[in-house]
């Protein structure tokens, strides 16, 4: 989403977001490992603030009860093994472009490469899946500072929910549904940050995922769908570009 097409680059992809056992409770609450919990009663955040600047994703009212949290769909195929997921992608077709591959569930679907990674288009470009990492030589990423990649990108944008920050070791994540207007088109997005430890020195990697949708087409089915094919989309070998 809002990513810029460019030529093909060598880029090692960072280790993908934490896929911790996932269990869903009542009252609107997702809790993952480590106490990782999703709120619905989030009625604004300051995600993507860069100094001096307003802010990228505000809300001023609560979510409707239309606009319900749907983090707990993302959060279950996060928790996946590769088994499960390979067991539920067994019939979807292979593609090829620009360096990645990409698992799909039929024809239709088209892939661009893109400002550090890959889109994923579904059938007629309606819905997206999306991968970016983004290294930075001397500054480390912040959430804002990432985020302000992506979120200027949905136009009265309204958060519905967000989880907590979660952390391990090599990476710390947050995930956030949105919606609001992308391309003239009112959508629901569901946008993950992600911030890695660094591994060489001065030289830090962020990474956005994203997945989108029209809003009158947000539903568990395609939500899980398009987080499967962002799962497993890889970078292929050098010789896969096309």
């Amino acid at each position: 989403m809002g990513y810029v097409p460019q030529a093909k680059q060598g880029r090692k992809r960072p280790v993908p977001w934490s896929r911790g056992a996932i269990a869903v409770a009542a009252a609107g609450v997702v809790i993952g490992a480590g106490g990782f919990a999703v709120s619905t009663a989030v009625a604004s955040t300051a995600l993507a603030a860069p100094a001096g600047g307003a802010r990228a994703v505000t809300s001023t009212r609560a979510p409707s009860v239309s606009s319900a949290c749907t983090l707990n769909v993302v959060l279950k195929v996060a928790g996946e093994t590769e088994a499960e997921m390979g067991r539920q992608t067994a019939s979807w077709v292979t593609i090829y472009s620009h360096g990645w591959t990409a698992a799909v569930p039929g024809g239709g679907w088209t892939m661009d490469g893109s400002e550090g990674g890959v889109d994923i288009h579904g059938p007629a470009g309606q819905s997206d899946a999306s991968i970016g990492a983004y290294p930075q030589l001397d500054t480390p990423w912040t959430f804002a500072s990432l985020g302000n990649k992506v979120f200027p990108s949905v136009r009265e944008s309204h958060t519905i929910c967000q989880t907590p920050v979660e952390r391990s070791a090599a990476e710390s994540s947050q995930a956030t549904e949105l919606t609001g207007s992308y391309l003239g088109e009112h959508v629901r997005v569901v946008v993950i940050l992600s911030l890695y430890t660094p591994t060489t020195p001065d030289l830090y990697y962020g990474e956005i995922r994203d997945i989108y949708a029209p809003y009158s087409q947000w539903t568990t089915a395609e939500e899980t769908t398009l987080m499967l094919v962002m799962a497993r989309a890889i970078e292929s070998p050098e010789d896969a570009y096309s």
